[in-house]
This record gives structure tokens, C-alpha cells and sequence, in this order.
């Protein structure tokens, strides 16, 4: 996958062009299968995900400050993963494996309405309501599980690509 992929200035090309070239995308995101699909949790990490884990961080190091993160089946990888540029550590980008929601914060989603984009449907905003606090269990690379508490805009991200592992888009919420 050579860097002629994500070589273009416009938001959101570099992956449809990936993707619909390189990974059979069709045209219509919002009806794409990859999108649309629940994964199931990835039982070991091996080439497909480091391809895709490589992909992702590419297109969010160039991306820095438009996009806060990837799950895997935006770049076509059928594994229930996702990549944060958003919620970087020192040594780069987290990779979450595995994320479950736990717990939510106490209060209902109503009161945490903000818009959304995302870069598998470029140009559409959303406004999509959103729980101010998760618990996330996840596994790291190294496969040891992890659990977080998250807030604010963090806690928004997460939800956001776990929506995509679970098969669901922004515009579900309209």
C-alpha cells in the first residue's frame, strides 16, 4: 500500500480512494456491507492487522487535527480494533483491541448532544447524542486488557468507533 494513496489535499479522498480501489469499497459508504457489519473480537493479531494498524496511523499522522481516530473496517480490515491519534500517548497512537463500553455515566445521552462528521461520509454532519463518561475495556497490542475512564471529548471519540465495530454510522442517529 504506497504512499501514492494518500497523496491528495482533498478531506477524506485518501480513504475512499484506498478503499474503494485497493479494498472493493463501493461508492455509497452509507450502504457499504464493511460498514454496516458487527465485528466479531479479534482472537489474534497477525499480518492484516498490522497492515491496517500501519494504514491507519499513516492516515492519521497526515491528518493531524482533522481526524481523531480509525476503526479497522474503514480501511476495509474486518477486525474489531481501532487506532486514536486523539488519545495519542508518548510513544504514538493507542490502539484499542477489543473496546467494550462498560458503564455510562449516570445521566442520559439527551444532554450531551454535539455534531459529528466522519471520513467514511465526507461532507454530512450529524448531531448525535452522546453519554459525558465510558468506562472502555479494551487489550492492548501486547494483548493485556486495560480498562479507562474516559470524559468529554475522549468519551465521545470512543463511542464514535465503537458505533463503527458494531456497524453503525452517524447517520443512523438523524
Amino acid at each position: 500500500l504506497g504512499k501514492q494513496f494518500w497523496m491528495s489535499t482533498k478531506h477524506g479522498i485518501e480513504l475512499k480512494k484506498l478503499c474503494h480501489e485497493k479494498l472493493g469499497y463501493s461508492e455509497d459508504e452509507q450502504r457499504n456491507p464493511r460498514l454496516r457489519q458487527k465485528i466479531e473480537p479479534l482472537k489474534k493479531v497477525g499480518l492484516e492487522t498490522i497492515v491496517a494498524l500501519q494504514v491507519m496511523q499513516d492516515l492519521l499522522k497526515k491528518h493531524q487535527f482533522k481526524w481523531l481516530a480509525l476503526a479497522a473496517p474503514q480501511v476495509g480490515c474486518p477486525q474489531r480494533f481501532f487506532v486514536s491519534g486523539f488519545l495519542e500517548t508518548p510513544i504514538g497512537y493507542r490502539v484499542y483491541i477489543n473496546p467494550k463500553i462498560t458503564k455510562l455515566h449516570s445521566e442520559p445521552p439527551e444532554d450531551v448532544y454535539d455534531e459529528e462528521s466522519c471520513v467514511s461520509i465526507p461532507g454530512i454532519k450529524v448531531s448525535v447524542p452522546r453519554w459525558q463518561r465510558v468506562y472502555l475495556e479494551y487489550e492492548t497490542l501486547e494483548r493485556q486488557k486495560r480498562t479507562v475512564i474516559l470524559d468529554g471529548m475522549q468519551a465521545r471519540v470512543v463511542q464514535h468507533e465503537v458505533d463503527h465495530l458494531d456497524g453503525k454510522l452517524i447517520t443512523d442517529y438523524e
